[in-house]
């Protein structure tokens, strides 16, 4: 199981190198890492170039599939030989922002996803990893499993509670995937329960950083995290962070970061739960 981060910058490259966090995620639609970050990676790095299709919905914008896959495979020309890199399927959300989709809504956009995957694998053999929704129906993770997908992108539903979230997951990793070598990548992960129970291949969140943005910092303890104010943290840990600088403060909740993300490989490890192309 690895951490992967997400929303790194060239600034913050050097963090990750001296924690050896070597896992990054990065969005296709910020091309300012496209100069500062991907001439920095090798062999050793691993980067998944999300398509940034649910933020575009939110926006209310279509993104071009033609137009994505073509970015994909320059990207993929000028830099696939130095280090490792997959590209997310271009997925379609149900519905529209704000508004609960119908059953007919979900079955429409499954489809089209599955439509997307197919175009694009098509098109170009890069490292594309499809993904499946929770809600959407299984037969479509099978026929990505019988398609022989190497790398799935599995998506909760965050508007449900962990406990209903670890539930489907529990059930999909058991029902369908155990017995694959499919590896598995949970996006933006909110809760550690589900890190806990599930053997992902990787996960992501902006935790690392966004905490220290909002002046919130974490300690990783006994598998769980806490979170600190400025003012509770000095007086708990006898750290003035008005003193830091901001790459400071950065690097103080990624060493927490670092730490959770070996825990939990050694917990899976120990439950021989990892995944067996580890």
């Amino acid at each position: 199981m690895f951490y992967v981060l997400a929303g790194v910058n060239k600034r913050e490259f050097p963090l990750l190198e001296k924690y050896n966090m070597n896992h990054i995620l990065l969005s296709q639609l910020d091309n300012s890492w496209l100069k500062n970050i991907l001439p920095l990676l090798t062999k050793k790095h691993h980067l998944i170039v999300d398509s940034w299709a649910f933020t575009a919905w939110t926006l209310w914008k279509v993104l071009d599939i033609d137009e994505y896959w073509k970015k994909c495979v320059k990207i993929w020309k000028e830099f696939g030989h130095r280090t490792n890199i997959y590209f997310v399927s271009l997925d379609v959300i149900p519905s529209k922002p704000w508004r609960r989709p119908t059953k007919s809504d979900i079955e429409e956009s499954a489809q089209k996803s599955l439509n997307n995957y197919l175009y694009l694998e098509k098109h170009y053999k890069v490292k594309w990893m499809p993904v499946f929704h929770q809600h959407e129906d299984f037969k479509r993770l099978q026929k990505y499993i019988d398609h022989w997908v190497d790398y799935l992108w599995i998506s909760p539903a965050n508007d449900l509670r962990p406990k209903e979230r670890l539930k489907w997951l529990q059930y999909t990793y058991h029902k369908y995937l155990i017995k694959t070598k499919v590896k598995t990548h949970w996006f933006w992960v909110s809760t550690i329960l589900l890190v806990k129970n599930i053997p992902f291949y990787t996960y992501d969140s902006m935790s690392w950083k966004s905490w220290s943005i909002y002046n919130i910092f974490a300690k990783y303890k006994n598998y769980n995290f806490y979170s600190y104010s400025a003012k509770k943290y000095r007086e708990k840990f006898w750290i003035d962070l008005s003193k830091l600088s901001n790459q400071e403060k950065i690097e103080l909740n990624l060493r927490e970061y670092a730490k959770m993300s070996k825990s939990m490989y050694s917990l899976h490890k120990a439950r021989k739960t990892l995944y067996r192309l580890q």
